[in-house]
Formats: C-alpha cells, structure tokens, sequence
C-alpha cells in the first residue's frame, strides 16, 4: 500500500538543527490523535548508546503506553525499559552513523532522516552542536511512512516477527486515512519554512565565523601574534566597567 511513495531531497544540517527538528516532531506526535485499534510507531536510530540515554526516560513512556517503539544505537541494548524494541549496530556499521526519528499516530506522521558525514559547520559554539549531517525530513504522511517502511526493512533481520507485523499494520492503518487537501498543503508549508530557517540559520553561522575571523585578525599583532590595542579597549569595555589592569614592559633583543 505504500507504493508510489516518495521521500524528500536532503540538505546539510547541524546537529542544532537536528534536535530542534526531533523536538518538533515529538510535540506535534504528543498531540496527534490516535486510535486505541490502531497503535502508534516511533522509531529512531541515535548513533551511541550514550545519546539514546538522554531520552530514555521518555521513550520507556512511550512505550508504556503502548507505543510500538524501535531503537538502534551501537553499544550495548541491557537494561532498556520493557517494550523498547533495541537493535545492536557494530561500530563500523554504516547504520551507526545514522540519526533517524520517525513518528506515526493514526493520520499522523513525520520522518528525520539523517547520516553522519563527519565534518563541522563553521560558527557553532560547540564541537557536539557543529557536527554536520546530510539529512531529509518531512512533515508530509505519505513520505515519512515510505521512510518507516524502509527504516523497518534495513532492521527486519534484527526484529522480531511480531514487531515487523506491528510496524506494517500500524503504517497500512495510517495509509487508509485519506490525505485532505489542508493535510497536503500544510504538510508542503512546514517543510518549506523549515528548510528555509536552517538555511538562514546556516548563513548566519558562516556570517558570524567569518566577522570573528576577521576580528581576531584585527586584534592581533602580525609579526607577534599578541593582542594589540584594539583587543584591549575592547576588553577594557569602556569606562564604565570597574577593571584591574597591570602593564608589563618587555625588551626583547634583536626584535625588529
């Protein structure tokens, strides 16, 4: 029943951006309806262990209440809360370096998609916030449930019968919803104003790396790579601002 479907183009997305796209999608599954004959899917992929432990405690909730919950990570799957379905990855799996949510409710659905390509975005104040990923998303039914049905497939070796049929009653229920033309149109809406924000927001960081690049060029000395004046008045800050200064003076010889 999901022939025909079709996901996104991707971009190049911080892991800023990723988290607040992932908290968005969690709100808006929070609020989503659901059917008690047809249960809800989230399914994510969190790289590490270590990541998927800061969100533990609201996934073991989801799952307490029924939600039919899947997560891979590399790193050990003991002690996880009952109903969470966990899939091992090795190190060098290529699915390691994956960050994927996806979240179905009934007539609801949305899918982040990301891979990590091990580099850095200029501008972040942070290694952990500047990871760059190439990454899709969607807040369009039909594509995200195309993402749930391949995302289920690249794990089906490490899930169980039972979940598999899970997972494919809950996407083929949400198929059935018919896609109304306000659905569709706000579906195409969000997308565009969040692609067109990260894009900004990127822009922004190349801006701002680039004004501090230069700043520090103008506030150090060429030949001596210390600070000049211009770093001190603007350390200083003004006369307002109470500061204890000590000058010292140094001869160095034979420095031209």
């Amino acid at each position: 029943m999901t022939e025909g479907m079709t996901v996104g183009p991707t971009a190049f997305a911080t892991k800023r951006t990723l988290v607040t796209l992932s908290h968005a999608m969690e709100r808006a599954f929070d609020i989503a309806e659901q059917p008690i004959s047809s249960p809800a899917l989230v399914l994510g992929l969190f790289q590490r262990r270590e990541y998927f432990d800061v969100e533990v405690a609201r996934y073991a909730a989801m799952a307490a209440a029924g939600t039919c919950v899947i997560v891979g990570f590399a790193g050990s799957t003991q002690g996880l809360p009952p109903g969470v379905h966990a899939v091992a990855f090795a190190e060098d799996d290529p699915r390691s370096r994956e960050w994927v949510l996806i979240a179905i409710k009934g007539a609801y659905a949305s899918s982040l998609v990301a891979t990590d390509v091990r580099d850095l975005a200029p501008g972040e104040m942070s290694l952990e916030a500047a990871r760059l990923f190439e990454a899709r998303w969607t807040f369009q039914r039909l594509p995200a449930l195309a993402d749930a049905q391949q995302k289920v497939e690249a794990l089906s070796a490490d899930l169980s019968d039972a979940v598999r049929s899970t997972v494919a009653g809950i996407i083929q229920e949400s198929v059935s919803h018919p896609v109304s033309v306000a659905e569709a149109g706000l579906g195409v809406a969000i997308d565009h104003v969040l692609t067109s924000l990260d894009a900004s927001y990127q822009r922004s960081n190349r801006l701002r790396a680039a004004m501090e690049s230069v700043q520090a060029q103008a506030e150090r000395d060429a030949l001596t790579g210390l600070h000049n004046r211009h770093f001190l008045e603007r350390f200083l800050g003004g006369n307002d601002r109470p500061t204890d200064l000590v000058a010292m003076l140094v001869d160095v010889d034979d420095l031209k």
